[in-house]
């Protein structure tokens, strides 16, 4: 942790520490001729007590450079100008989109947003397809912001087939050990319909009902055990079986971000609650709540701190029991980065996070590219209430850099680390 403070301080102001010796004061103010004298030179003690910071800052110093000689040229040459003026239609309103992401893999987005009317934040319509090695794939259709009645009643519709053939498991608690991870196949097809409705600008209403069907089978991964051998349906609920779950959720949105790509003040909070049962059995049922909260604090020089508190909690109804992949967990890129997926699963779950960004380069307020550090700590228990231990907690480290837009987030790299090692994301759009 010392040595990221001392990056952080030499990325804020080590142009300021480690000037040349042959900086330049002017004489007085009262010049009419601007006249300039030499700085007096460093003796060798300061030199050799320099040397430290120095070393640090040079590789970050030439990075930077070298990041902002790239993208400089990128965008003189407007090459994603004409990428994006090929793709898209006159009006902006239609295009498409690479994506990609380590789960599902390398696909396009194709959208069409004002499908009725001229507003380009409703009445939203996109297709995505995303395929990977070992069978991996992802089909998904939305349909966002519909209007029912104007702009105080909105409608929509997701659907989709996913199947992920190596997604890990290290079994249920805060205490699984990373050698016991093993694979499985997880096979879901999904519908939910969302209603919203907007009795004020940032503040939303939302109710969503929806069905999935999901199949669990052997892991396709090589060289890693598949959880199928070594649990049963009986050992992990859901496992080796055909589930069908129907769900019923509300929820509340408040989003008070001054720009959605790259905010730099305002909070967006989500707080949900529902229940989720079994379609013609009774073994699986539970209600689920969600808390998820981002506060972005403006520093200065366009630096920004973002501030993250997330919650969830499942319930069982009565004698029934929750699938082992729907229950809370710990490990995804959105959670705790430097732990593998599902490192940690359990009825509940608490998170926390704090993300220091600053610029490296800009285009007016439309697009941009950030430097991260971020720091990232939570915790499953079975009871969030009762059996919360603050020597639980996971923490994760790392940094990594974003390029965005001033809509959404284009581009995101990054390497986070934990007691397990490092891991590196990727996420394109």
């Amino acid at each position: 942790m010392s040595g990221i403070r001392i990056a952080v301080m030499a990325v804020c102001i080590g142009p300021g520490l480690f000037t040349s010796p042959l900086s330049y004061a002017a004489v007085s103010p009262d010049s009419s001729i601007a006249a300039f004298q030499k700085a007096h030179s460093k003796s060798l003690g300061e030199k050799i007590f320099a040397f430290p910071g120095k070393a640090i800052y040079f590789p970050l110093k030439y990075t930077m450079r070298g990041l902002n000689w790239t993208i400089g040229y990128v965008d003189d040459s407007k090459i994603p100008a004409r990428i994006d003026d090929f793709l898209t239609s006159d009006d902006g309103l239609r295009g498409v989109q690479p994506t990609y992401s380590s789960r599902v893999g390398i696909g396009f987005r194709f959208y069409q947003n004002a499908l009725f009317g001229d507003d380009k934040e409703y009445n939203q319509f996109s297709i995505s397809i995303s395929t990977w090695d070992l069978e991996r794939q992802q089909y998904c259709l939305d349909l966002e912001d519909f209007q029912i009645i104007g702009k105080t009643l909105t409608g929509g519709l997701s659907t989709g087939y996913v199947k992920l053939t190596e997604e890990p498991f290290y079994g249920i608690g805060i205490d699984t050990q990373f050698d016991d991870e093993s694979t499985y196949t997880k096979e879901q097809t999904f519908a939910e319909a969302t209603f919203g409705y907007h009795p004020a600008g940032n503040f939303k209403l939302e109710c969503r009902f929806g069905t999935e069907f999901v199949n669990t089978m052997r892991g396709l991964e090589e060289g890693m055990p598949s959880t199928t051998t070594l649990y049963d349906s009986q050992t992990l609920p859901g496992l080796c079986d055909q589930v069908e779950l129907f769900h019923t959720m509300l929820g509340m949105v408040v989003d008070t971000r001054d720009r959605p790509g790259n905010p730099t003040k305002g909070f967006d909070a989500e707080v949900s609650g529902g229940f989720f049962t079994e379609v013609g059995d009774d073994r699986f049922g539970y209600w689920q709540f969600n808390f998820d909260a981002t506060r972005y604090v403006h520093l200065f020089y366009e630096r920004v701190l973002a501030v993250r508190i997330a919650a969830q909690r499942n319930d069982p109804l009565e004698d029934r029991g929750i699938p082992f992949y729907n229950l809370a967990e710990l490990g995804e890129h959105e959670t705790i980065r430097g732990f593998k997926r599902g490192r940690y699963r359990d009825r509940d779950m608490l998170l926390g996070s704090l993300e220091y960004r600053w610029p490296i380069w800009r285009s007016w307020d439309d697009y941009g590219v950030d430097f991260l550090i971020f720091g990232d700590v939570g915790q499953v228990t079975p009871d969030l209430l009762e059996e919360f231990e603050v020597d639980n907690f996971k923490p994760g480290i790392g940094g990594g850099i974003r390029f965005w837009g001033e809509e959404a987030l284009i581009l995101r790299l990054e390497a986070g680390h934990s007691e397990d090692g490092w891991r590196f994301y990727a996420v394109l759009n």
